[in-house]
């Protein structure tokens, strides 16, 4: 028993879905309005919504890209508001607790990373959803 493909273009490559999948492709870029953000979520949903294996690929892979935009907050704060503050500090008491806080963050970078390597190294394992299949 085959199922009815059509052809649908997300971000300028060529994809053939079950039919079944299209119309919801086809809903979620009719209803975003803003025109790539609604090829993204479409690209997303298909790719999420139409392969176990799949599933867990790219939910791995956007909890490695939201892990990843963790560390980059964390390091940026370090560098432009922690340290500054460090260097600024008049008092011994102060100049401790933003101490303290620096260290919080970077043991929480160190770990964030190292969740960061365990994501990456999991995706290695899998593969990602076959186009076409």
């Amino acid at each position: 028993m085959s199922e009815q493909y059509a052809k649908i273009t997300p971000l300028g490559s060529k994809w053939f879905v079950p039919a079944a999948e299209f119309q919801l492709v086809r809903n979620a870029q009719r209803h975003n309005n803003s025109g790539i953000n609604g090829r993204i979520d479409a690209a997303i949903n298909t790719a999420v919504r139409s392969r176990p294996a799949g599933r867990i690929y790219w939910a791995a892979m956007l909890l490695k890209l939201g892990l990843f935009g963790l560390m980059l907050c964390l390091a940026a704060s370090n560098r432009f508001w922690l340290v500054p503050a460090l260097a600024k500090a008049p008092a011994i008491g102060q100049s401790e607790f933003v101490l303290g806080r620096l260290c919080r963050h970077i043991a929480a970078e160190r770990i964030l990373g190292l969740l960061v390597v365990g994501i990456v190294s999991l995706l290695g394992t899998l593969s990602p959803a076959v186009q076409g299949s």
